[in-house]
């Protein structure tokens, strides 16, 4: 692909009609903002964007605030022929691809754009990197160019192609790859992504698992029945081992006298236990007794105590009552000030909002003024505009009908010239004058004639003439009809002559020239948004006067007459309102600067009498309380003694020590005769002989029990066959093994023969990138010095190799990173271009970050690869840093300065390689599509207007 000519009209920043003629080697400059991105968007746009795209990616290509129709033509060649793509967006989208062969319009165009560049451009949406193919990858966007170039599916794969291609079959031909397939394939027959048995593999494995289990638990049964039947025959010999008669008599007898002895001990210790239980009771109401008389005593006390608390409360709650009234006072002085602060505030706001409205009414009226001024203006320059419409539509003539006027005189001459060329000259000499069909004839006179005349002498003698041949009557009818064609011609147009209709012409085009630039002023200086809008804006300003004056109406009477006063006196001085308002602002903020201070001391003063009334309010509780307390104290006191007086209760004190003392003597008398036979003793041999009994006939039982279960275990595994079982199922292990034993050799197999091709494909497609890497060598020596370009068999560039390490891409420096991100392009389009494909390089502002060492050895790259046949379009700001390279230079400025926004684009000759007829009748149909846009754009403003 051989870019010549992009065209692109009102496309973001780019408004109006910009057209970039490239060569070989084309720096495209301009200065910040001037458009460099956009006409690179619009690049990509044209190329790899669906026509009909909606959305935010079809508004972005509009200019800012506008609903003009984005269009982009691209000029440009393919195995040198000719093509010329157009597509329009947002408004009325098309899409049109013209070629040698004939014209796409549409998704026709797409579909054939796609074939021929061999991208994908997306039925929905914005277009992405794996959709643009190996254009995309060789295309620097502004601000990433320091990344990893990016390589899609497509690019990979066309790229390996066109290396295969370069290094022969080194993957073995259509074979190597169907042999890996099919390795591939038996490997995942046999192994999932984790590397685990799957398929036939997996159930073999778990059959065999399942068979290994149930003959391990197979044979624990046959053991488990051989090992019962051991227990059983113990179990029978221990049992018929029985206890002897004698033993268990005198195992009774023994466990008789114990019972007998153990029950006179209880006897012994049943008294002792019930002294002992009425020594505590007397110890209990001796405790009891003396609690109440000590609680008398602590009750008398308590009551003294808290009559001197009470006594004490009541002077702190006095106390806290003066605080208290101090502080409402202080409270009620803070209230007054604050509401006199808080009217100073609400007058300083008053005037200061007066004056705000007076500034305010002033500069509505000053904008009603000046918006007024530009309707005026805007609405004489509509006038103005059609006046001028209307004089060009008077002027029924156009460049076609001029040019075949023009045309239809010029095959006149021819004619009569012809004619006059073969015209008979006669000259008359004699002295006499004659004269011919009325006309007399001086001596001397000579006449040409094309047509049979006769002349009548004077002596009356009759002269005819036959001039020319046989075809001067054919000419003579060429002539007289090309006249006559003419006249028509002329005479349809109402004009009187050739130079007439040229001056009207002009005249036309000087008309819609002023109504254009008078709409444009009208439509970009006066009226932005529309004479309508500017007539609301008028109202609304009117609108925001009265209400500032019914504000003012709305006042006090008072308020009104000063309000009056101050709009009549400001309305004259802007400075003065400006002035008032900010001496009101700062008078405002003075008196609110007091009301905070005053509403500070008020919440002071609140705060302190709060806390003082909490004070007294908590006091006075505690004297409450305390009170409560010591009427409680006094009738609690006053209950007790009308029950038991303070003697009895000392004289039963008494009596319960007395009675304490008999009931620990009675106590002593028992304890000492349970001591001479301690129950202990009695309890201890009377267990011993009982757990012996139980102990022998626990153990009778239990063998009876083991022998039963023994039986019936044994009967239930005799009827199972535990035997054949086990017989039958060695045999169908046996099988299980052997097979899945045979599918593991076949997977071991499978998985050795994958790894092995993977390797060998691992290892030719490292061989694949040795013309690569041949190209990177002398790129890289001749810009960065000896280094080696690191790169995985999927064509991603991963970092450099320079003495004897290596270096990741993304630890490299952002220029060192932009360099070998150009290269590796470079490389790339030299690999397409010397295999038949070749591709521009792109680059916007791609070198921003390179040293001048670095970028004069880079621009010496880029001009040696355009010296070999590679274009490179440069997108930059700073012209002046490639000012040294050959090639074509193009201003963005300079492309933009010949069109206005909005005119119709100026179609030159695109030099496309194919035949001239051809190329006649594509610029012919794309002049008339234009034109028709330039209709359609112009109805389409006049509607909106």
């Amino acid at each position: 692909m051989w870019i010549r000519r992009i065209e692109v009209r009102d496309f973001r920043a780019l408004v109006g009609t910009t057209i970039v003629d490239c060569a070989d080697l084309t720096v495209i400059s301009g200065e910040n903002e001037e458009g460099k991105s956009t006409l690179a968007a619009a690049l990509r746009a044209v190329l790899f964007e669906r026509h009909r795209v909606g959305g935010q990616l079809a508004e972005s290509f509009q200019p800012f605030g506008s609903k003009l129709r984005p269009e982009v033509t691209l000029d440009f060649e393919i195995g040198g022929q000719g093509y010329r793509l157009r597509k329009a967006f947002c408004v009325r989208p098309e899409a049109e691809l013209i070629t040698s062969a004939g014209t796409w319009i549409g998704q026709h165009a797409e579909r054939e754009l796609e074939k021929l560049l061999r991208v994908k451009i997306p039925g929905r949406g914005p277009s992405k990197e794996d959709h643009q193919g190996i254009w995309g990858l060789l295309w620097a966007e502004q601000g990433r160019a320091s990344e990893a170039v990016p390589i899609s599916g497509d690019a990979r794969t066309r790229l390996q192609s066109t290396l295969e291609k370069e290094v022969g079959a080194v993957l073995g031909g259509t074979l190597g790859p169907a042999l890996l397939h099919r390795a591939a394939a038996r490997y995942a027959n046999s192994f999932d992504r984790r590397g685990l048995p799957r398929n036939e593999r997996k159930i073999l494995a778990a059959k065999r698992a399942e068979f290994e289990r149930e003959y391990e638990a197979l044979s624990a049964q046959l053991m488990e029945h051989e090992a019962e039947v051991d227990a059983l025959s113990s179990a029978q010999a221990e049992l018929n081992a029985t206890w002897r008669a004698e033993a268990k008599v005198e195992l009774e007898r023994e466990l008789k006298d114990r019972q007998e002895a153990h029950a006179r001990a209880n006897t012994l210790e049943t008294h002792a236990e019930d002294a002992l239980r009425s020594l505590r009771l007397a110890q209990a109401k001796l405790e009891t007794s003396r609690a109440r008389t000590l609680q008398r005593r602590e009750a008398a006390a308590d009551l003294e105590k808290a009559r001197a608390a009470e006594r004490e409360r009541a002077q702190h709650a006095a106390q806290r009552k003066k605080q208290l009234e101090a502080a409402q006072q202080t409270r009620d002085a803070a209230a007054k000030q604050l509401a006199e602060a808080i009217a100073t505030q609400e007058r300083a706001q008053r005037s200061f909002e007066e004056c705000v409205r007076a500034r305010r009414l002033i500069e509505a009226q000053r904008k009603h003024a000046r918006a007024h001024s530009r309707l005026r203006r805007a609405r004489k320059l509509e006038r103005a505009a059609q006046s001028a419409r209307d004089a060009a539509d008077a002027v029924d003539i156009n460049e076609a009908r001029l040019d075949s006027l023009r045309a239809a005189r010029e095959r006149m001459r021819t004619a009569e010239a012809r004619l006059q060329s073969v015209a008979t000259t006669i000259s008359f000499s004699r002295s006499k004058a004659t004269t011919t069909a009325g006309v007399t004839i001086a001596p001397g006179a000579s006449f040409q004639f094309t047509e049979p005349t006769e002349f009548c002498l004077a002596d009356g003698e009759r002269v005819q003439v036959h001039p020319g041949g046989e075809s001067l009557a054919a000419w003579r009818e060429e002539a007289h009809a090309t006249e006559t064609d003419y006249a028509n011609m002329l005479k349809a147009t109402g004009f009187e002559s050739l130079e007439a209709a040229t001056e009207a012409l002009r005249k036309r085009a000087a008309y819609l020239a002023e109504a254009q630039s008078a709409n444009h002023q009208m439509r970009f200086v006066e009226a932005p948004l529309g004479i309508e809008a500017l007539t609301r804006e008028i109202q609304e300003l009117a609108d925001l006067s009265e209400a500032l004056r019914a504000q003012a109406d709305d006042a006090s009477p008072n308020e009104q007459t000063l309000n009056k006063q101050t709009l009549n006196k400001q309305t004259t001085d802007e400075q003065v309102a400006l002035f008032n308002e900010a001496r009101a602002e700062q008078a405002r903020d003075s008196a609110t600067t007091e009301a905070q201070r005053q509403e500070q001391r008020t919440s002071t003063a609140e705060t302190a009498l709060r806390i003082a009334h909490q004070a007294w309010f908590e006091q006075d509780a505690r004297h409450q309380a305390v009170a409560e307390q010591v009427h409680n104290l006094e009738e609690r006191l006053a209950t007790s003694r009308e029950q038991t007086s303070d003697h009895e209760l000392e004289s039963k004190l008494v009596d319960e020590v007395a009675r304490v003392e008999a009931a620990r003597a009675s106590v002593e008398k028992h304890l000492a005769a349970s001591k001479a036979s301690p129950s202990e003793e009695t309890a201890k041999a009377l267990r011993a002989s009982q757990e012996r009994q139980a102990k022998a006939s626990d153990e009778t039982g239990a063998l009876e029990r083991k022998v039963r279960e023994l039986q019936i275990r044994l009967s239930a595994s005799g009827h199972a066959g535990l035997g054949e079982r086990l017989a039958e199922l060695e045999a169908e292990r046996a099988a299980t093994i052997a097979l899945h034993d045979r599918a593991e050799r076949e997977a071991l197999a499978a998985s050795l023969l994958h790894r092995v091709l993977e390797e060998a494909a691992a290892d030719a497609k490292q061989h694949l990138l040795e013309p690569i890497q041949a190209r990177m060598r002398s790129l890289l020596g001749a810009v960065i010095g000896s280094a080696e370009l690191d790169m995985d068999a999927e064509l991603r560039v991963r970092g450099l190799f320079r003495t004897d390490r290596s270096e990741p891409f993304l630890a490299l420096s952002v220029g060192t990173r932009e360099q070998l991100a150009v290269m590796v392009r470079l490389a790339f389009a030299d690999l397409l271009r010397e295999a038949g494909s070749p591709t521009p390089i792109v680059l916007d502002d791609a070198l921003v970050y390179s040293d001048a060492t670095r970028f004069t050895a880079i621009k010496n790259v880029l001009q040696s690869a355009t010296n070999k046949g590679q274009q490179i379009l440069i997108f930059t700001c700073r012209e002046d840093d490639w000012a040294d390279v050959q090639g074509s230079f193009v201003r963005l400025e300079e492309c933009r300065s010949a069109t206005k926004p909005g005119a119709p684009p100026q179609l030159a000759e695109t030099p496309i390689r194919a035949p001239a007829p051809d190329i006649a009748t594509m610029n012919r149909e794309i002049d008339k599509g234009y034109a028709q846009t330039v209709h359609d754009g112009l109805e389409a403003e006049a509607h909106h207007e």
